[in-house]
């Protein structure tokens, strides 16, 4: 197995356990996005995330248990866990499963806007905006390159995202 020495530390190491941790992030991530794109069409967003999460904590869970030196949780530990988790799926990863798409009459097919937004990225490269210009500039040769529809439905998606957010408030109200 090759080295490497870290600077400073006089430590080694594992060039091949770094490659494998990047490519086991790479396929784990990738193919969770992938199966995401294939269970959005059939699968409730939030039964979705509840089912890959809790996969994910099972292959964890199963993982921990075969290390060396496991000790079993204390309940503190579990309250903890219990405690960041719902946090994390209903806070953080909560609003991101919810999908509110652009109103169907402010919609741009993506046949039409993909060839501008690829010209819309070449333009940029080539006159090299690069950092917080990027989004201006490319939001700017949107509107001009389809004459407005696509700020047109920018706003009408925005609009879209406060009555969704308006709506889930008010249900969440009622609740308490």
């Amino acid at each position: 197995m090759q080295t490497v020495q870290s600077k400073g530390s006089g430590k080694p190491n594992n060039l091949i356990l770094l490659i494998a941790a990047f490519a086991a992030v790479y396929l784990i991530w990738g193919s969770t996005y992938l199966a995401i794109k294939y269970a959005i069409g059939t699968i409730p967003s939030f039964l979705m995330a509840g089912v890959r999460f809790s996969v994910a904590g099972i292959i964890l869970l199963v993982w921990a248990r075969l290390s060396p030196g496991y000790t079993r949780p204390k309940a503190v530990h579990w309250r903890t866990a219990i405690i960041v988790g719902a946090l994390l799926l209903g806070l953080g990863n909560g609003g991101v499963v919810i999908a509110n798409p652009i109103p169907e009459e402010s919609q741009i097919p993506s046949g039409d806007i993909s060839p501008v937004i690829d010209k819309a990225l070449t333009a940029a490269k080539k006159k090299g905006i690069a950092g917080k210009e990027t989004t201006p500039f490319l939001l700017k040769h949107l509107v001009d390159a389809t004459k407005g529809k696509s700020l047109k439905a920018n706003i009408a998606l925005v609009e879209n995202n406060a009555k969704v957010a308006a709506q889930i408030a008010a249900a969440y109200s009622q609740k308490r």
